[in-house]
């Protein structure tokens, strides 16, 4: 049997300089869950080296998922359309000075794909790179495929911060011991040529807290020589809670591409059998994920996805599609 091989690459542009380096909880609504630990875990070795941390926006999260998408087909640094990878941003409408991406290939879980970049010196030097601020992470899994695993790192720079807020902050108890991290909060970090960008809070970015003491703590976050603060009340026992429990949510739909869909038709019932209403049309064959947010928490949702081909100006719709996941995410 032959042996499977993790690949990875990265590629780096500042200004107009090109260096190439080829080598063979709670989260935002913007991020899967392996996308979310992918930030996370590059955050945790820049704030060990003394860094700010990354933060990730919408726009540059769909810019890593069609990165993502291409490599599958074309693992490399420039696209199937024959430009670079940077071009995505461009067609996203993504401002930058500086900019890198790293790739990788046949990697199971955020923190193998982690340590593979990490022992690599290309890409190591991107996540270090302190002129970067933003982040987008991009992940897909195709079963038929032969890594299977395919992510993108897309980092972007030059950017500056006018205000952040916490999410997650109001109402926060949290038992005695626990840490900032196990709190599972993010800053929304006003950025402003990106807007809201959004960061997971870490210990080593706050100040003003004691694991070990009980009452109520005014803890300090800052990021970017901004700060801000939220309160926490340490208890003796119990479990953590906070206004997170109560937080309006979305059932997120992931599937497999089709080759040479135009798009897909989402439908949705409320009983296994029952009458499959259409709820949104997407234009894009690229484009496999959607987030349903016009549902109610505790209620049970079944959904069909089918992809389509525009021929002479109509649909022609295909199979249904089998679903990757489908899961209730916070907004």
């Amino acid at each position: 049997m032959k042996k499977r091989i993790l690949q990875i690459m990265s590629w780096l542009l500042l200004f107009t300089t090109l260096v190439v380096t080829p080598v063979m909880a709670q989260k935002p609504s913007v991020c899967s869950k392996e996308e979310w630990e992918v930030l996370k875990l590059t955050n945790q070795k820049r704030l060990n080296l003394g860094l700010e941390p990354l933060s990730t926006t919408k726009k540059l999260q769909k810019a890593a998922g069609i990165r993502v998408a291409e490599t599958e087909s074309y693992f490399s640094h420039t696209r199937p359309d024959g430009t670079t990878c940077f071009s995505v941003l461009v067609e996203q409408d993504i401002f930058y000075r500086s900019v890198a991406e790293n790739i990788a290939a046949g990697q199971s879980s955020a923190e193998q794909v982690i340590n593979s970049w990490w022992n690599s010196p290309g890409h190591k030097q991107n996540m270090m790179n302190a002129s970067l601020t933003h982040l987008g992470v991009g992940y897909s899994q195709d079963t038929n495929g032969y890594f299977r695993h395919y992510w993108v790192q897309l980092f972007v720079g030059g950017c500056q911060f006018e205000s952040l807020s916490v999410k997650g902050g109001t109402g926060l108890s949290v038992k005695k011991g626990s840490t900032i991290s196990d709190m599972d909060l993010y800053l929304v970090a006003d950025c402003k040529w990106h807007g809201n960008s959004y960061v997971p809070i870490s210990d080593k970015m706050c100040s003003g807290y004691n694991k070990n003491k009980t009452g109520k703590q005014t803890v300090t976050v800052s990021y970017q020589k901004l700060t801000t603060t939220f309160t926490v009340t340490v208890t003796g026992t119990g479990k953590t809670t906070s206004d997170q429990n109560t937080q309006k949510k979305a059932v997120c739909l992931k599937w497999k591409k089709v080759a040479n869909a135009d798009g897909y038709v989402i439908y949705r019932a409320t009983s296994k059998n029952g009458k499959y209403q259409k709820i949104k049309t997407i234009q894009k064959g690229r484009i496999t994920e959607y987030t349903d947010k016009k549902v109610k928490t505790g209620k049970k949702y079944y959904y069909k996805v089918k992809s389509f081909q525009k021929k002479n100006n109509k649909l022609k719709l295909g199979k249904t599609v089998r679903l990757r996941s489908q899961k209730w995410v916070k907004l």
